[in-house]
């Protein structure tokens, strides 16, 4: 499967990888199971949106880590090699700033609970993801998944390049979006979730096989080969990946940019919003999917309470 490193966007900030290595060094992992986070833990139960949470929690293959520098807001939860317990997957996230403790007490408080519980959402994905993934890609995931992203990759196209004017083209870049996150995204063939696509944007198969003949080997590989490809079959030369991601992160916020190219952080900002946790623009998000996005997570919830078990 996919991991950060394979995308555009990390790549491009070689410090990321530095960063995460200081973080999973240095940080002091907190130990859940002490009395200590009793009232965290506590409050997180009844907080939960679903009673596996609590095991995601309590699992010894999360790792909550504070830390004296936190991590990028993008790169809260990561599934990376434990370099301290034998190369181990283990998911990690920071809690830098969000659960503190009473200098006085020794008693652990968490400062806003609800991101704690979309971390845990997301903790949970990224584990499915990285252990089991046939487990939590099903049919009806990668289908709202798909459509969530289509939806959320055409309201920017539109913001810079007005597409909304032609229906038509609204609905090709639509098209486009769900071959990308198919073959992007998912690494999946775009076969799969092809008669889906075409009735979730009501072209046919003619003007799809249209947008295929601009396709190549690389037109998928990434968000920038992507941005290229969407640039040339619209001849719209002057979209950049750039200037979409700047774009992206103004409307859903500084978290999700590589929701843009790997599947767990496009979750999380699905999931994130669904919780309601303010940690991306979730009013914008909301508007753009709507029920789609509580379809789509209510479906992940309920898949992942099968890895759990």
């Amino acid at each position: 499967m996919k991991t950060y490193a394979d995308s555009y966007l990390y790549n491009k900030f070689p410090e990321y990888q530095k960063n995460i290595m200081e973080f999973l060094m240095k940080g002091e992992r907190l130990n859940i199971n002490n009395k200590e986070f009793d009232d965290i833990v506590f409050e997180f139960k009844h907080r939960q949106i679903a009673d596996y949470l609590y095991k995601i929690l309590k699992s010894p293959k999360v790792v909550l880590i504070e830390a004296t520098k936190a991590m990028p807001r993008a790169l809260k939860v990561i599934a990376a090699k434990d370099p301290k317990d034998k190369q181990q997957y283990k998911i990690f996230v920071d809690v830098t700033n969000l659960v503190v403790k009473n200098s006085s007490t020794g008693v652990y408080k968490c400062m806003d609970i609800d991101t704690l519980v979309a971390h845990l959402v997301n903790a949970m994905v990224c584990m499915a993801y990285t252990l089991k993934p046939q487990l939590l890609l099903s049919q009806n995931i990668q289908i709202l998944g798909m459509q969530n992203f289509a939806l959320l990759f055409t309201h920017v196209a539109d913001y810079l390049l007005k597409i909304s004017l032609d229906p038509a083209l609204k609905a090709r870049v639509q098209l486009m979006a769900c071959m990308y996150f198919a073959e992007g995204i998912l690494g999946e063939s775009y076969d799969k979730l092809r008669f889906a696509a075409r009735k979730f944007t009501g072209l046919s198969e003619r003007e799809e096989n249209i947008i295929e003949l601009y396709k190549d080997e690389s037109s998928f590989l990434n968000i920038k080969t992507f941005i290229d490809f969407v640039g040339k079959v619209l001849k719209k030369e002057n979209i950049t990946v750039d200037i979409f991601v700047d774009r992206w992160m103004m409307l859903y916020g500084t978290t999700t940019p590589f929701g843009l190219e790997y599947f767990p952080a496009f979750s999380a900002i699905i999931t994130d919003a669904y919780v309601g946790s303010y940690i991306n623009n979730q009013k914008t998000i909301e508007k753009i999917c709507d029920k789609r996005m509580v379809e789509y997570t209510k479906e992940v919830l309920q898949k992942g309470s099968t890895f759990v078990q």
